[in-house]
């Protein structure tokens, strides 16, 4: 494999540079204020259909088809019922985030 070292950073008009997120590939089937979420293996996620009913109302068309991945952006917990956690390290933080934070299945079987 080669790889090659770059002094400055790379930029041509002709490419087109996005964040890389990591979650849930899907395909979102947008019609009025129905949308039905599916997996890249063609399965319709069902357990969270607030997902599928909050992109069909953010998006400002009738009918559509996205592709892309659905993420759970993760924070800092910095207080929990009451305590305030600022002083803890930030592994410990990042442990009873791990504990609260919903959760999400691979893929719902339809």
């Amino acid at each position: 494999m080669y790889f090659a070292v770059a002094r400055e950073p790379f930029d041509h008009p002709d490419w087109l540079y996005e964040l890389k997120w990591d979650g849930f590939r899907a395909l979102a089937y947008i019609d009025g204020h129905q949308c039905k979420l599916v997996s890249r293996r063609g399965r319709e996620y069902k357990s969270r259909p607030y997902w599928g009913t909050e992109l069909a109302h953010a998006v400002r068309c009738d009918q559509a088809i996205l592709n892309g991945e659905i993420v759970c952006l993760r924070f800092d917990l910095l207080w929990l019922d009451g305590e305030n956690l600022r002083s803890l390290p930030l592994h410990q933080r990042k442990r009873r985030l791990a504990r609260i934070r919903p959760r999400i299945r691979r893929e719902q079987k339809v």
